[in-house]
């Protein structure tokens, strides 16, 4: 996803939190990151490669945007993906009636070891629009560029959102202030702190009694304050094909932890692992060597202030910070 007003770029790997990024930004851009639900400004999909973004941008405009992307670990991004769109959205793939049989440890692990090991065997046969939603190394698939690297100014971590996304808007708003000389880029961070979880949803009514008793950013704790709350709005939004029961079902199967060991048996790891071993080695250096500049970028607003007059916000340069 790509939004020119801010120069960003989004390059959306499904089921790694894209979700939640999608819809802060979309708050917080006036034109916002799609203009459709599915379309994203210049003529994309929300799951376009990063390869694609590079075919349609000049090169000169693709170097100087500022790119992200978002890492989930690989075990769990493949269970949450399984059981949203296979279980849930297209459950007459498996052809079972009954939910808690599509549900079951057997059921997946049959799934991978004949549907999803045909896919990976078979990428020539099976359509792009296919290859993005399964396909062996899904990261990889996505975020390699035609250069073969992996390069982007920011990778939000899945297990560190709340943390990640702070970091990344500080980084970016260093970056653009370095590139232009001033700190227009505040604008966005400005922006953002304006926003309640409620706004995003649309519940914005003042009668409400949840109305800003969710503020997106946590100024004081450098971080994004993401709650279960949110999570469970954007969660119940996306679907109401299905019953109640059936989703929350399913949300709980996602939340469970240690996905690996309760899902994969030996037969279907081994396939897993096979087709998947760059990104999952990718992953395990990723949270080895997690980039310590994080803490730098976060520290380029400890020059300013965040002035709160009622519910809104006012960012001002402090005096220490002028030279």
């Amino acid at each position: 996803m790509y939004n020119d007003e801010y120069d960003m770029l989004f390059c959306h790997v499904p089921k790694t939190g894209g979700t939640v990024i999608n819809a802060i930004f979309n708050a917080s851009f006036s034109t916002g990151f799609t203009e459709a639900e599915n379309k994203c400004a210049i003529g994309l999909t929300k799951h376009s490669t990063i390869i694609e973004y590079q075919q349609i941008l000049s090169e000169k405009k693709f170097k100087s945007t500022y790119k992200i992307t978002s890492i989930r670990n690989p075990y769990d991004r493949f269970i949450s993906y399984y059981l949203n769109h296979i279980v849930f959205k297209n459950k007459n793939l498996l052809k079972i009636d009954s939910l808690d049989e599509r549900l079951s440890r057997e059921t997946f692990n049959k799934w991978v070891c004949k549907d999803y090991l045909n896919i990976v065997e078979s990428k020539e046969r099976q359509s792009p629009g296919m290859l993005k939603k399964i396909n062996s190394n899904i990261f990889h698939h996505y975020a390699v560029n035609n250069e073969g690297l992996i390069d982007f100014n920011f990778i939000l971590d899945f297990d560190n959102l709340n943390r990640d996304m702070y970091a990344m808007l500080c980084n970016y708003c260093k970056r653009r202030s370095e590139m232009s000389g001033s700190f227009d880029s505040h604008k966005l961070f400005y922006k953002i702190i304006q926003i309640s979880q409620v706004d995003i949803n649309n519940n914005n009514s003042s009668d409400s009694p949840k109305y800003r008793e969710y503020p997106l950013i946590d100024i004081e704790n450098r971080s994004f304050n993401i709650s279960k709350y949110f999570l469970k709005m954007l969660e119940s939004s996306k679907s109401s094909s299905s019953s109640n029961i059936d989703k929350a079902k399913i949300l709980a199967l996602k939340q469970q932890r240690n996905k690996k060991t309760t899902y994969f048996d030996s037969d279907s790891l081994e396939i897993f692992e096979k087709y998947n071993k760059h990104d999952i080695r990718l992953y395990e250096e990723f949270k080895t060597f997690k980039c310590l500049q994080m803490n730098d970028d976060i520290k380029f607003f400890d020059d300013f202030k965040v002035i709160q007059h009622e519910d809104k916000y006012e960012l001002r340069r402090s005096t220490r910070g002028l030279k």
